[in-house]
């Protein structure tokens, strides 16, 4: 059975992304990776720095197994936990903070037809692994299973 049969767009975020923001490096380039569960396929963006513009693209469709394997990382109740916490919560030593990306990191964002709106959160942080937020434990999916790949390889990506 496919993903048809298991993906819930009120139970699952059926739209995500992390958009690199970069401060520290003379990188031309930053990208975006962006997923949309109802299309079935991830994208890496790459977009010129100074004027914005894209400059490639690289989609890959999910294949079934992909998807059932993402299904766990997606459920929207875990990730609304995350909504609107204060700025010091993921600075906090007991929520699992281990480290910080020293100028630069990430925004997630994503979005579900929960009735919920637009979540968003900046990733500056790193975490203990048995502390990983849902962001963060996703981010690793995309990094597992997409950073090996032969049109990314030998690109300056941060994971």
């Amino acid at each position: 059975m496919g993903i048809s049969n298991n993906f819930e767009p009120t139970k699952h975020i059926c739209k995500f992304g992390f958009e690199l923001y970069d401060h520290a490096t003379l990188n031309p380039q930053r990208y975006n990776i962006l997923c949309d569960l109802y299309r079935k396929e991830l994208i890496f963006e790459f977009i010129n720095k100074r004027t914005e513009e894209v400059n490639e693209v690289f989609g890959f469709m999910l294949s079934e197994t992909a998807l059932n394997s993402l299904l766990p990382l997606i459920e929207w109740d875990v990730f609304e936990e995350y909504r609107d916490l204060p700025f010091e919560w993921e600075w906090d030593f007991n929520n699992g903070h281990i480290g910080y990306r020293d100028g630069w990191g990430y925004k997630f964002w994503c979005l579900s037809e929960s009735g919920k709106p637009l979540l968003q959160v900046y990733m500056n942080c790193v975490f203990a692994e048995d502390k990983l937020p849902p962001y963060e434990r996703l981010l690793g999916w995309v990094r597992t299973n997409y950073r090996h790949k032969k049109q990314l390889k030998g690109r300056d990506m941060f994971w």
